[in-house]
């Protein structure tokens, strides 16, 4: 509560819109910066913003595309 009542504007670096995408943000974060996050999710969630797509594609074409 207090963190909320001094930060009531702050806004995530990461750029998603919906839970699923936040999620992947998040564990992409681990490896690099927010920003080139938000390089790759911008090319990557216009087709590939939910798990069953994700999951239709393949480790290997999803490891190419990130």
């Amino acid at each position: 509560k207090l963190l909320q009542e001094h930060y009531f504007d702050a806004k995530p670096a990461l750029e998603y819109t919906n839970e699923f995408e936040l999620l992947v943000a998040v564990v992409l974060s681990a490896q690099c910066t927010d920003e080139r996050v938000n390089i790759v999710t911008k090319r990557l969630f216009p087709e590939l913003n939910h798990p069953a797509k994700m999951l239709a594609i393949g480790v290997t074409k999803l490891e190419t595309l990130i």
